[in-house]
Order: structure tokens, then C-alpha cells, then sequence
């Protein structure tokens, strides 16, 4: 399995000064800059099914964070798809807990798939940043990319 990429000020092993300028303008140009964004939920959507109202839900919420990008709009659509699968896994399993008689091999089967989801689930709320690591995250990059860019910090050190 390949190594997870590093952004520039997260990387540990050494780089001239050509190679960090080359690749922090490589990252900048990847980089979306917008004025203003308008995420747009994918077709497959419909406007009154759950995965829509985790959608106007999710946006309100994050509603005055700068967090998502148009480019987000497809992961932000497989995130309330996946609560909704979520919310209908747990009303089956609601429905067969209350059974007069009760499947155990239904309700540990329908377990396992709530608790897939659930991972799941984590994963996209990290990516998107909406849990506290996940904004933590997306607040460094943003703090290291505000900041001055130092081209070597050692630079000083050798008289150069």
C-alpha cells in the first residue's frame, strides 16, 4: 500500500530550497480558489428522501465555516447516503427487536451493517471536517498556509 501524501509543511525529510518552492507552487495550483461557493446535490438525490435532509442539515450547520469546496459536493452526497442507510438500518432493526419473536440471526446481521456504516460514516465526517479532529486538521493547513512562507528555516544559521 502506498505511503498517504504529505502537504509540504507536514513533510519530515529534507528538500533543497528549489524543490520546496517547486512543490508548495505545485500545491497552491491544486488548490480551489473561489469566491463564492454553491455545492450542488448530485442527481441521484431526491429532494424529499433522507440523504436530502442530511444534506439542508449539514449545510446549515456548517453554515459561516469556510470548510467545503464545489469539489466536496460528491463526497458531501455519499455522506448522507450513507446516514440514510444508517437511519433505515436502524429502523429494521428497531422493527425486528420489537418482534413478538425476535431473529437474532436478522438482528446481528443488521449489527454488523450498522456498525459499517458507522465507520463509515466517521470517515467522510473527518474528511468533510465535521468532527473536531477533522477541523483541527483543516485549521493547521489553513494556519501553515496563512503564514509567512519560509522557504528554509535553517537559512539563518549558516550565514546565507
Amino acid at each position: 500500500m502506498p505511503t498517504p501524501a504529505k502537504a509540504s509543511e507536514n513533510m519530515t525529510k529534507h528538500l533543497t530550497a528549489e524543490e520546496k518552492q517547486a512543490r508548495e507552487q505545485a500545491e497552491q495550483s491544486v488548490k480551489p480558489v473561489r469566491a463564492q461557493v454553491k455545492l450542488k446535490k448530485s442527481s441521484w438525490i431526491k429532494p424529499k428522501s433522507l440523504a436530502a435532509k442530511y444534506w439542508n442539515s449539514v449545510l446549515k450547520r456548517m453554515e459561516g465555516t469556510a470548510i467545503l469546496d464545489d469539489l466536496d459536493a460528491e463526497i458531501l452526497g455519499r455522506y448522507c447516503a450513507q446516514l440514510q442507510e444508517q437511519e433505515l438500518l436502524q429502523a429494521d432493526l428497531d422493527a425486528a427487536r420489537a418482534a413478538e419473536e425476535p431473529d437474532m440471526g436478522l438482528i446481528i446481521a443488521l449489527n454488523r451493517q450498522i456498525n459499517a456504516k458507522d465507520s463509515l460514516i466517521k470517515e467522510y465526517a473527518s474528511d468533510l471536517g465535521c468532527t473536531p479532529p477533522g477541523r483541527v486538521r483543516l485549521a493547521q493547513k489553513r494556519s501553515a498556509a496563512a503564514a509567512d512562507p519560509v522557504t528554509d528555516p535553517n537559512g539563518d544559521l549558516f550565514g546565507d
